[in-house]
């Protein structure tokens, strides 16, 4: 971990953000940023800084992507959305404040890997970005019943015009069991009548 108001974190975060962007021609840069639960703004110097965690985090990541900007102006970063999310982390964050705060450029990454996860709360934090006109990505790992739900997380946003890019596989401790299955509904999203369709219901 960094603490996100020293100097020297910025020094060195900024070069290297700015360097990777201008050197690999990727069109976007993963920035990770999750479960920072119990961990963010807990150092003396941001503790001493006079801002409120959710500020201290937002002016880190519109500081990250001003620099990746510097690189590669077409360069989108994307992040784990539960530390920013209200529906997830974003209350133990300290950060429940945060969304008018969010820099609208960086992808959010929605996940949750338990089989109801999606309509539990996922759901929610997707329409939660949208809402704020940030774009997001959904992201299952190995149960297919979660993979299939969040399918329908993306059907649901495309059908009601959220900018929702689709779903991305997570793949953790070597474990790829979903990757095909993602793949699979990613490519043709379950319809009625399908057995891979499950059923969505929002209240």
């Amino acid at each position: 971990g960094y603490c996100p108001t020293e100097p020297e974190t910025r020094r060195i975060m900024g070069e290297w953000i700015t360097n990777v962007a201008k050197d690999w021609p990727f069109h976007y840069n993963f920035i990770s940023m999750d479960e920072l639960h119990g961990r963010f703004c807990t150092d003396s110097r941001c503790l001493n800084s006079g801002k409120s965690p959710a500020q201290v985090l937002a002016e880190h990541l519109h500081f990250l992507d001003e620099k990746a900007h510097e690189g590669n102006p077409d360069l989108r970063l994307m992040m784990w959305g539960d530390a920013v999310d209200p529906f997830d982390k974003a209350g133990s964050v300290g950060v429940a404040d945060i969304g008018p705060l969010l820099p609208k450029d960086i992808i959010q990454c929605v996940w949750g890997y338990e089989a109801n996860t999606p309509q539990a709360r996922g759901f929610k934090g997707v329409e939660y970005f949208s809402n704020l006109g940030i774009t997001s990505f959904v992201c299952p790992w190995y149960d297919f019943t979660n993979i299939r739900q969040w399918a329908q997380v993306v059907a649901e946003a495309r059908r009601r015009g959220w900018p929702c890019l689709g779903l991305v596989d997570s793949v953790w401790y070597s474990n790829a069991d979903g990757v095909e299955e993602a793949a699979i509904c990613s490519w043709e999203i379950p319809k009625k009548g399908d057995p891979r369709y499950v059923l969505l219901t929002i209240e």
